[in-house]
């Protein structure tokens, strides 16, 4: 690795942090808190590919603007024909052309294949900025992971997530009520990468006879994770919903 970037939250603060996290939400478990068992709370130094490229997007497309006209139509009362009116919607269209450019900085690809994707994804960002350089000691403590992901199929994965971004820059470009035809072509230059580790506590709690997942970022202290939900509750608040709808629906027929 090139870089590392270091715990700044002990077990402690971790275990804090889920504590809190593990509390929120009027539609989680009244005994979720205190009856919730946590496991083995793990920081681990899970292995990251950070791309840089320069991205130059030329796009062309169709912005609609809405207007309205009145229009009149017949309508039966009592069996009589009466003239009414409305306002209908219509588009303009006008055809938009331009450019976008912007550098990418440290766009983050998890490079363990038995992490990457959810949970590891919602647990980002991380400040990559000023990485540590690695060196074997800092790992005391901690588990440390090795790359499963080979850096090229990290490279496809981390352009794609630029070709994405490039074509909702040049569609915010596009602007309008509406679009339509949006063309977006991108090339991307000056690609260079970087391997880092960067600090993850991975653990889970067990909870009504079933294991949950979360992870902390050891970074930032931000969870993640799966959490039960109380049927009960839900219930009680669409019931109660259903009723309010009801009695509204009632009220407006008298």
């Amino acid at each position: 690795p090139e870089g590392i970037v270091p715990f700044a939250l002990d077990k402690t603060a971790a275990h804090q942090k889920f504590v809190a996290w593990i509390s929120k939400g009027f539609f989680r478990p009244k005994a979720l808190k205190t009856s919730a068992s946590l496991d083995n709370l793990r920081n681990t130094y899970v292995p990251y590919f950070t791309y840089d490229a320069q991205a130059h997007s030329l796009w062309r497309g169709e912005s609609g603007t809405y207007y309205y006209t009145t229009e009149s139509y017949s309508v039966m009362v009592n069996g009589r024909s009466e003239r009414r009116t409305r306002q209908v919607r219509h588009v303009r269209w006008t055809w938009k052309s331009g450019t976008h450019d912007q550098f990418y900085d440290d766009e983050l690809i998890c490079a363990s294949k038995g992490l990457a994707g959810g949970l590891v994804e919602k647990v980002e960002p991380f400040n990559t900025k000023a990485p540590a350089p690695y060196a074997e000691q800092m790992l005391a403590g901690s588990e440390a992971e090795e790359y499963s992901l080979d850096p090229k199929d990290g490279w496809r994965q981390a352009a794609q997530k630029m070709v994405n971004n490039e074509r909702a820059a040049c569609s915010k470009l596009l602007n309008g009520d509406t679009q339509r035809n949006l063309q977006v072509s991108t090339n991307l230059s000056g690609v260079t990468f970087k391997h880092l580790l960067l600090p993850i506590y991975i653990a889970s709690y067990q909870y009504g006879g079933k294991s949950w997942r979360f992870m902390v970022n050891g970074q930032t202290g931000e969870v993640v994770g799966d959490r039960p939900v109380d049927w009960k509750k839900v219930l009680l608040v669409v019931g109660g919903i259903l009723v309010a709808v009801v009695g509204l629906v009632l009220l407006l027929a008298r």
